[in-house]
């Protein structure tokens, strides 16, 4: 009979694979079951077809058929629950976290890997919510413990729950009358629990109070670990021969390195630290609130042996060495060398050595362990050079020794950290791995202090980073105004930017030394440190959307012509925020403000040069503002690295369309330039492309050698160089010295930086000594595309040329990131802020630093940030000077600090600090803010006197001047400086209640004498779209030529509108497009943003003041060698002044001035080159190679200008240029009426009224004296008995600067006998003087009872000033703006100057007794009235209204 066909078999792979994935069961759980469900119901499949097949005879079939049925229903519907119910139990471990088989687990504490069939289906549930009830109770209970734990032990919780337990159990048992027995059953549960919780109570509280104890032991003691000196003792005997000889191979090829060329050899021929193991004295642990840092502090001593205490038994034994290090140099060369023995032995070490450890959590579980001397070790030894005598009793001797062991150990001393990376060692992590180079460019220093007895220092610069030395500058030869003109690259390791928070290895700092050949390098100064960590923050970009650039600069200033439209505004998009460069926290703004101001921003070219003030180190942990030792000017940039892969996932990046136009799914900043077709080839070169990395740090790491030839190898030893096309052979760095032996081991890593792959080239030189044996060159460019090539490290044998020698090298190439090189984002992100208009008014009470009954000659300095304002002129014999000079500078952040500094003018001898104030803006303008949230310094200031006044945009301040030494002359009591102090604390009255004084803050104020006046005015600088940026000619160009594309766009579509090729309509929204858009077709984001800066035109018409950008790049054209500078002047007077170059022809500067300008319509600059007669100095007789003089307007808004200088001589040169750029940022207020600063002032004196009468008569015999800044320039006629004399008399003075100038009136009575009487004076600042304008005052009198005085006054800056025809009065007022510039002379030479001055003083007051007082002719005067007729000038009458300048 034929089979029945029967249909395939469901595959029971496809099965599983059909239900695989349901949620909640696992994938081999899952295939089980399924597969046995599967199986399960294809038997039945099975049995029911054998059923139907089977003939009608066959009982066995049909006996079978209802059984195997049966069985195979059976068997699957036990899988399907067992499958239901495994996916049940998913489904709670996914709605609870924990399956049924845990939770039975749980609760039984039986290992379950299912839950067993015997428990229903329903109880799956109730069992793990039961176990998640258990777990949330037992958290409640934890918390609550955790907040009773610091009241009550929880363990006296549980037994006050026992008791209570028992309680009620009794009383269960008596109410039920259950019993006695059950009442001792329950005593005997409760008992026991009680007594093993009380012993539970009494650990803990033993344990802790023995820890309490314990920490309060280690803040307060130290601690002996003699049982560990016992083992060190034990063991040192057996490690000290081998730690010996270990050390004395390592030093060895050291000493052969260092040796002079006077040496044959210097080797060790002796070297052991003796029988005396080292010992720990004491231990002290410091207590941190951090719980991953551990510090200690190790007493250590290595002292020699005690002989005295040594058996005779020792001794023969030997057991007892003393340590003793024998050196042999051999001097001379060859056959005929002497061998000199020198002897060290009995070495004493005495230090305090802390110890840092930070703990991780995977192995080693010490991430770092970081080490530092408390103080410089204490280290004794004896020195015998021939065996023989002890050469350290010679005087001297010792000292100077341990001066360079000092040195030597400087970095290894607090604050300066060392550290031992054990994550870098035991995961290979690797420590020193470079992430980027600090590029330091250093222009130059002036104002240096002579460090030399005879002659003049020869400068350099040393830079440290984590206190240790990793660059020096060159070294300029007799000169304290050296210009060094180097850039300085300095690899920058990872462990330099991630640390601990106070670990100093990101302490950048740069020091100026005096190079000396006979002696040491003394320190001319050091400027104040950064943190590199928190600097180079300063390159971590926030992400932002989408942001407008430039604003239409139409709608902001003057409006344009329909021809010259402005673009609209182009959305930039920002590129993703990169990783962090450092560790650390974010900066704040604050920070990052200050950070920019003080240092510059980190990115490369962003003409950031910054001066720094140069001080001793001991003044600036003091904050001493007196020692100043010069100023030096530097520019810093910070330059990433990169990988080489990320560098070719970048380089194949696709870029966008350069055709499409910008938007905001297209980062525009990673887009190279589009040509534009309306655009010349020269326009090409307007935009820089995306930079390549061409530059990086190369990493020669130079193995072994083997093979070289040579019998009678001395000591081998590598120098690894590098050059390029412009610099000849440079040494980068040597591998220490291998001796007596021709397969040397080195291992050494030399990094260093390559400016340029393409043109750079290294050599390896192998040396025996002096002997060169050969040497392997490469060039840089095949050495990167190998490691390109090969995607790993370099590493191959490289034979010698010149010898049969190989080396093994490893290099590495670290690519500088070009993503920063091309970011601009933050090149002009160091800009001017604002301007501050400061007037010193004066000063009270300073201290009296003279003697011979004289009193000081006080002048001020003021300086804002590391940039000077001015110095004051010199206000003669007086305690109460009287300024009233202005002063305008530039503000680069409001966190910059005003510093006045007050000094007593000497001529026979250094000048005396009489104190300083310094301040910070932002803490004075929070002045009125509560005084707890206000800085230490200010709370200071408040409670020694400050107050602060606002009035309108003017603050108006008294500030305390505090002293810069305690031991002061002639001091004055603490009641009179009290009474002084309550006395001057009236004049301006605070705006806030008056802090309240402690005996403390008493005590304190005694360290300030005298009170300082001044008021200020801050001008805040417009916004960028206000700015003119210099342009390149090219540039200006470009933007005319798409002005006239424009402009024949619109007069083609006009035309086409004529002709009707295009309606009205269409025409004139496509005129209007054009003339929004500003240009015509598709353009990059670079240029629609050159098209919108404004034009400089339309900035000075609406902005007159603001701040001038001159950049003096460098000059062409001249013929010999000079001692050239510029000198740049505005309104006569020298506005800034470049450096001397010495002896060369090409001068290059490229410096960058910011200039405060009061009005810049119609002012005309003057640029001189100058040639300096000795090369170091100044001074008004230099002789002129070329001037430029014209407008500002010529100049404005061009870069890199080249410039004729007029010369009426061609000895430098037929035609000297000059190359410039400037620009202009303006500010919103005028500053018109403080222009034109020199000028000729005309005063008519009317008369005086009202006087008071002096005289026993009952009147007085009245005469005025006129003073300009204390110099008597006239005296009019007496008039006789007389209380309202009429003088009309007019007086021309010249003056050359309104800014320093102050004019007083004098009434006096004339005697004939005895002094002549003051009868009251009149003060006016010449700045409360609007040029051309004629001003009637009345001056009310000071110290006088009645009285007025009649002027007019008239200043005409067209006439006199400085050269003006009228001549100048000569004064005998001491202008100290010399001090700026120049430093003080030493000490014999300034004795000389001030006894010549001192006697030519001396015979001019005799003079002045036996000569008349100035007086002017009235024939060759002019009336102020009548020559501001002439001129036509408007008047102002303030006879009836006094401003209070003049009161």
């Amino acid at each position: 009979m034929d089979a029945t066909p029967t249909k395939p078999k469901p595959s029971l792979k496809n099965a599983a694979a059909a239900v695989a994935q349901p949620s909640g069961i696992g994938g081999d759980a899952k295939l089980r079951k399924v597969a046995q469900l599967a199986l399960l119901a294809n038997r039945a499949k099975e049995a029911e077809a054998s059923e139907s097949d089977a003939t009608p005879n066959s009982n066995s079939s049909v006996e079978s058929s209802p059984i195997n049925k049966l069985k195979a229903v059976t068997q699957t519907i036990i899988a399907t629950q067992q499958l239901q119910q495994d996916i049940h139990s998913a489904e709670a471990a996914k709605d609870n976290g924990l399956s049924p088989a845990q939770a039975l687990t749980r609760l039984t504490g039986i290992m379950f890997d299912q839950v067993p069939p015997s428990i229903p289906l329903f109880l799956h549930k109730p069992l793990v919510d039961l176990v998640t009830l258990l777990d949330s109770v037992s958290a409640t209970i934890e918390s609550i413990k955790a907040s009773l734990d610091g009241i009550i032990h929880w363990e006296a919780i549980v037994n006050s729950l026992f008791i209570t337990c028992a309680v009620f159990c009794a009383w269960f048992v008596g109410y039920w009358n259950l019993g006695l027995g059950w009442v001792f059953v329950i005593m005997f549960f409760v008992n026991g629990a009680y007594r093993r919780n009380m012993q539970r109570v009494k650990g803990k509280v033993g344990v802790e109070t023995a820890r309490i104890l314990g920490l309060k032991k280690l803040e307060n003691d130290t601690e002996t670990v003699e049982w560990f000196n016992q083992f060190l003792k034990k063991f040192w005997v057996q490690y000290e021969p081998s730690l010996s000889a270990s050390l004395k191979n390592t030093i060895d090829p050291i000493l052969a390195s260092s040796k002079p060329a006077f040496l044959d050899d210097l080797a060790l021929t002796v070297f052991t630290l003796g029988s005396e193991a080292p010992r720990i004295d004491q231990i002290k642990t410091i207590m941190l609130t951090s719980d991953d840092v551990l510090v200690m502090e190790w007493n250590l001593l290595f002292v020699p042996v005690d002989e005295d205490g040594v058996s005779k038994r020792q001794k023969e034994l030997g057991n007892v060495r003393h340590s003793m290090i024998e050196v042999m140099a051999k001097l001379g060369k060859g056959v005929v060398a002497i061998p000199i023995p020198i002897l060290v032995e009995h070495i004493e070490v005495r230090s305090n050595l802390r110890l840092e450890f930070k703990f991780v959590s995977k192995y080693p579980h010490i991430s770092k362990i970081e080490y530092m001397f408390t103080e410089t070790p204490v280290v004794d030894f004896t020195l015998r050079p021939l065996k023989g005598l002890d050469m350290m009793d010679l005087p001297g001797l010792k000292n100077s020794l341990n001066q360079i062991l000092s040195y030597a150990l400087s970095g290894y001393v607090s604050p300066f950290k060392n550290y031992i990376d054990l994550d870098a060692m035991f995961n290979g992590t690797g420590a020193e791995v470079p992430v980027g180079v600090l590029k330091v460019t250093f222009h130059e220093a002036k104002g240096l202090k002579n460090r030399e007895l005879a002659g003049i220092s020869d400068p350099y610069v040393l830079i440290r980073l984590g206190g240790k030395e990793v660059a020096r500058t060159k070294t300029i030869g007799n000169s304290l105004n050296p210009y060094w003109g180097q850039t300085l690259f300095v690899p920058v390791f990872s462990t330099h930017l991630n640390f601990s928070h106070d670990s100093p290895m990101d302490v950048l700092e740069f020091e100026v030394f005096d190079d000396n050949d006979a002696q040491s390098d003394k320190s001319m100064g050091v400027a104040s440190s950064v943190q590199l960590s928190r600097w180079v923050k300063l390159l971590d970009r926030k992400p932002a959307e989408k942001i407008d650039e430039v604003a239409p600069a139409a709608e902001k200033l003057a409006s344009s012509s329909s021809t010259t439209p402005t673009p609209e505004p182009v959305p930039v998009s920002i590129t993703e925020t990169p990783k962090s460069l450092s560790c650390g926290e974010d900066l704040t703004a604050e920070e990052s403000e200050t950070l920019i101001t003080e240092w510059g921003p980190p990115t490369d070219d962003s003409g950031s040069d910054v001066w720094h003030r140069l001080t001793t180190r001991e003044a600036i942990s003091s904050k001493d503002k007196k020692l100043d030792m010069g100023s030096l000017r530097l520019e810093m940039a910070f330059l990433p690295v990169t990988t080489l892969e990320a560098l070719q996932a970048k380089s194949t990046t696709t870029q966008p369309s350069s055709s499409q136009p910008p938007s905001a799914s297209t980062p525009t900043s990673d887009k190279p330039p589009t040509p534009d077709l309306t655009s010349r080839a020269s326009t090409d070169t307007l935009f820089q492309q995306q930079p390549k990395a061409s530059n990086g740090i190369l990493t020669v790491t130079v193995h072994s050698g083997k093979e070289f030839n040579g019998s009678k190898v001395n000591s081998l030893k590598c120098d690894v160089l590098m050059n390029d096309l412009q610099h000849p052979w440079v040494l980068c760095g040597s591998t220490p010295a291998v001796k007596k032996s021709n397969n040397p081991t080195w291992d050494t890593p030399v990094r260093f930086y390559i400016a340029n792959t393409e043109t750079s080239s290294i050599k390896i030189s192998v040396k025996d000594g002096t002997r060169e044996f050969g040497d392997i060159q490469m060039e840089v460019s095949g050495i990167v595309a190998s490691l390109i090539s090969k995607e790993t490290t370099a590493v191959d044998w490289y034979k010698v040329t010149g010898d049969t020698g190989k080396i093994r090298l490893t290099f590495q190439w670290h690519p500088i990131d070009p993503t920063y090189l091309g970011d601009k984002s933050m090149s002009s992100a160091r800009q001017p802020k604002g301007i501050i208009k400061f007037k010193l008014v004066k000063a009270k009470s300073l201290v009296n630093v003279e003697i011979m009954g004289r009193k000081s000659d006080p002048y001020a300095k003021i300086h804002i940030g590391h940039s000077t304002l001015g110095a004051t002129l010199v206000k003669d014999n007086t305690l109460d000077p009287v300024w009233n000079e202005t002063f305008f500078g530039v503000v680069y952040s409001k966190t910059q600090s005003l510093l006045i500094e007050l000094w007593d003018y000497n001529n026979m001898k250094k000048d005396q600090s009489l104190g300083f104030v310094e301040l910070k803006f932002e803490d004075i303008l929070k002045f009125n803010e509560p005084v707890e949230t206000q800085s230490k310094d200010m709370q200071k200031y408040i409670n020694d006197g400050l107050k602060v006044e606002f009035s309108g945009t003017t603050i108006r301040v008294l500030a305390p001047v505090y002293l810069q030494k305690v031991d002061l002359e002639n001091e004055k009591s603490e009641k009179e400086a009290l009474k002084e102090k309550a006395k001057s604390s009236d004049v301006i009255s605070p705006t806030t209640e008056t802090v309240p004084r402690d005996s403390k803050n008493i005590r304190a104020a005694l360290l300030q004498r005298g009170f300082l006046y001044f008021d200020f005015e801050y001008y805040e600088v417009l916004g960028r779209d206000a700015h003119v940026m210099p342009l390149e000619a090219e540039q200006y160009e470009f933007i005319d030529r798409m002005k006239s594309s424009v402009v024949k766009e619109i007069s083609r579509l006009r035309k086409l509108a004529e002709v009707k090729v295009l309606s009205l309509e269409e025409a004139a929204s496509r005129i209007d497009e054009v003339t929004k858009k500003g240009y015509v077709g598709d353009m990059d984001a670079d240029r629609i943003e050159l098209l919108s800066l404004p034009q400089p035109s339309n900035v000075m018409q609406a902005h007159d003041s603001g701040i001038l950008r001159f950049h003096v790049y460098a000059t062409q054209g001249i013929a010999k060698h000079i001692n050239g500078y510029v000198d740049i002047r505005l309104d006569g007077e020298t506005c800034f002044s470049t450096r001397i170059h010495k002896q060369v022809r090409d001068l290059s500067w490229n410096t960058t001035a910011d200039i405060c300008i009061r009005s810049i319509e119609n002012q005309v600059v003057t640029i001189h080159l100058l040639d300096s007669k000795d090369g170091e100095n100044k001074s008004p007789a230099d002789q002129e190679i070329g001037v430029w003089n014209g407008f500002l307007t010529s100049l404005l808004g061009h870069k890199k200008k080249w410039i004729a200088l007029f010369s009426e001589s061609s000895e430098y040169g037929a035609e000297v240029k000059l190359n410039v750029s400037l620009g202009y940022l303006p500010i919103n207020t005028p500053l018109s009426d403080t222009i034109h600063n020199s000028g000729m002032l005309y005063i008519d004196l009317h008369s005086a009224t009202n006087l008071e009468a002096v005289d026993n008569g009952g009147t007085s015999d009245p005469y005025c004296l006129v003073h300009i800044n204390d110099d008597l320039v006239h005296k009019t006629h007496i008039h006789k008995k007389n209380l309202n004399p009429i003088f009309n008399e007019s007086i021309n003075i010249p003056i050359k600067s309104r800014l320093k100038s102050t004019i007083n009136f004098i009434l006096k009575d004339y005697n004939a006998i005895g002094k002549h009487t003051t009868m009251g004076t009149a003060e006016f600042d010449l700045m409360e003087i609007k040029s051309g304008e004629l001003l009637k005052i009345a001056v009310p009198l000071k110290g006088a009872r009645s009285g007025q005085l009649n002027l007019s006054l008239f200043f005409d800056y067209h006439t006199g000033g400085a050269g003006g025809s009228l001549g100048r009065i000569v004064t005998n007022t001491v202008d100290a703006s010399a001090r700026l510039d120049k430093r003080e002379d030493n000490a014999a030479l300034k004795l000389t100057k001030g006894l010549g001055h001192g006697a030519v003083g001396t015979i001019k007051e005799i003079g002045k007794q036996f000569k008349a007082p100035p007086k002017q002719s009235q024939n060759q005067t002019f009336s102020a009235v009548e020559r501001a007729t002439t001129l036509g000038a408007e008047v102002r009458d303030l006879t009836k209204s006094v401003p209070k300048s003049c009161c």
